[in-house]
Parts: C-alpha cells; sequence; structure tokens
C-alpha cells in the first residue's frame, strides 16, 4: 500500500519550524519510520504533531519522554540510546510502535481530512535532539482508488478537474477544448517529479505541480505542438524553451523543484531546457494537464527529499 517513500538522514531537529524536514509536507494517510539518537540531546521531549494545522493546532501528538523514558506514555527505555519510532496514521486510526515492537499501541482517532488539517510536524521541546533517519510513506487504499493502466507512486484517490478522462492501453488520457488536470492526493513542496507524456492531437500535455485542488492555482511544464517547452502559471508564462514537439510522439518531462527555483529537463538530458524562479506557490498537488486537445500520460513519479 506504500505509494511513494520521501526519506532524510541526520538532522538536529529543534524547536525552531527551519529545523523541521516535513515542514511544508501534506499527508492523509502515511507511514512513519524514525530513529532518534538521544546522546547529546538536551531536548526534555520531541516527538510528532498529525493532521497539523497552520494554527498551529493538530489531531493527535506523539511525544517521547526522556526524563519518564516514555512513548506516548507508555515506558519505552532507549535501546544503545537510541529510540526508535514507526507511526501509522489511517483516517480514523493511530498505530505506534516502539523499538521494533517493544511497545505497540492502536487506537481510533478522528483524524480531520480536510486540505488544511494534513500537515505533519516533527518538533523537540526546549532543547535538541539529533534525527538519526526518518522515512515518509505514503499509503494508498485497498479499495481501487488506484489507477487501472497509468503507472505511478503518486497517492489517489485522483480528482478530475475539466475534461474527460479515462484508462488506455497507453495509460491515462484526458479530452477537453480548453484546459483539464487531473490531480493526486500527493502533495509536495520540493521534489523530482518526472513522466512520459504524448500530445495525440490537439495543443499540449503537462507536468502540474504545486496545485490547489480545483486547478485555479498550479505550475504546469508542458510539451506544445507550437513548438515549445513551456513552464506557466496561470495568467503568466514563466519561461519558454523553443523545440519540436510532434503529435503521437511521447516526450519525457521531468521537473526538479526546489523553493522558487524550478528546473524543467526533456527526453533525459543532463541539462535543464528551463531554469527559472518563481515563488508564487510554495505546495500543492501532482498531476497532469491537457489543453485544447487529447494528452496521454505514462510512468508519472515523484522523488521527495
Amino acid at each position: 500500500m506504500r505509494t511513494g517513500t520521501s526519506s532524510w538522514t541526520d538532522r538536529t531537529i529543534t524547536s525552531d519550524p527551519s529545523t523541521d524536514p516535513l515542514a511544508g509536507v501534506t499527508a492523509d494517510t502515511y507511514e512513519i519510520e524514525a530513529e532518534f539518537d538521544l546522546g547529546g540531546a538536551t531536548a526534555p521531549r520531541f516527538g510528532f504533531a498529525l493532521h497539523a494545522r497552520s494554527d498551529g493546532s493538530s489531531d493527535r501528538t506523539v511525544l517521547y519522554d526522556r526524563a519518564a523514558q516514555t512513548l506516548y506514555g507508555a515506558s519505552l527505555p532507549p535501546v544503545g540510546n537510541r529510540v526508535k519510532m514507526r507511526l501509522v496514521v489511517d483516517r480514523g486510526q493511530l498505530e505506534i510502535f516502539g523499538n521494533d515492537g517493544r511497545l505497540s499501541y492502536s487506537g481510533n482517532v478522528n483524524f480531520d481530512s480536510s486540505p488544511g488539517s494534513q500537515g505533519i510536524r516533527l518538533f523537540a521541546e526546549s532543547g535538541s535532539v539529533r534525527l538519526v533517519s526518518l522515512k515518509l510513506h505514503r499509503l494508498g487504499s485497498g479499495w481501487g482508488t488506484g489507477q487501472a493502466t497509468l503507472e505511478s507512486n503518486l497517492a489517489g484517490p485522483w480528482q478530475a478537474v475539466n475534461g474527460m478522462w479515462t484508462d488506455t492501453a497507453g495509460g491515462k488520457r484526458g479530452m477537453h477544448t480548453g484546459d483539464a488536470f487531473y490531480l493526486s492526493d500527493t502533495t509536495a513542496a520540493d521534489f523530482t517529479y518526472e513522466g512520459d507524456l504524448k500530445v495525440v492531437n490537439g495543443v499540449a500535455a503537462a507536468l502540474t505541480f504545486r496545485a490547489n485542488a480545483d486547478a485555479t492555482q498550479h505550475y504546469s511544464a508542458n510539451i506544445d505542438t507550437n513548438g515549445l517547452l513551456k513552464l506557466w502559471r496561470p495568467g503568466h508564462v514563466i519561461a519558454t524553451y523553443p523545440t519540436t514537439v510532434t503529435p503521437g510522439r511521447t516526450y519525457h518531462l521531468k521537473v526538479v523543484a526546489s523553493g522558487s527555483n524550478i528546473k524543467v529537463y526533456m527526453n533525459n538530458s543532463t541539462t535543464p531546457a528551463i531554469n527559472a524562479m518563481d515563488s508564487t506557490y510554495a505546495s500543492g498537488r501532482l498531476g497532469v494537464n491537457t489543453f485544447n486537445g487529447t494528452g496521454e500520460f505514462q510512468d508519472v513519479d515523484v522523488f521527495i527529499g
């Protein structure tokens, strides 16, 4: 059920949000694997805020208390001066495992799945602790929300915004007289995002990223049969690169986004065709787009961290 994994290593975590590797990351159903080194730690407590919101609240906080040697209130002495946590977050359930199963907990939690309540925070109170490793696995549904023909590590459910979207032998196909989007449930801030695109007929096909739920805000990197590779957001073309785009031919695009810097690579080139700066949107959903015609998409994957 893991649809995508992000990982981080060797970080010092404090109460300063800038030390949080999960800053800007959102998810609805997921699994966290983390290991902490208590040698030199000064924070009395550290842990995760789950389904967190911008006002600082969260649906559940899982803390390790160094003095009491407890995780989520249950006894968990360190092993070799280290503490391991594994958290599984479902829409109505939280599971906690400590130090490879020495502690286990399962409980019902009414997690708020609205878009503004899907934040995750890692923090330390009044001091610091060293994060040895952290993995975030996004979890898909076991009830058929995957895509029948689209190979992708993006989490579902997927949402169509305009147009007609169908499964074909070649992947996911979208048709519309204007802009149509097919958005996954995966959101990200900084990432490498790539996929195979084809303009079957018409004007353009694109990888879309940092989008809101109705795609009124987004970035898109598209192949345009007018002879362009284009990076744009609503109302503004950020950058273009002249290149021949032939209907019926498959092109591979890769987007590397880091803060306000966005690079777009074409057909596995090691040199970006577009290297631009734009800070309008910091994070959002990943998906695909077709414009004024029919586009087809396959092997759409994101790599975060």
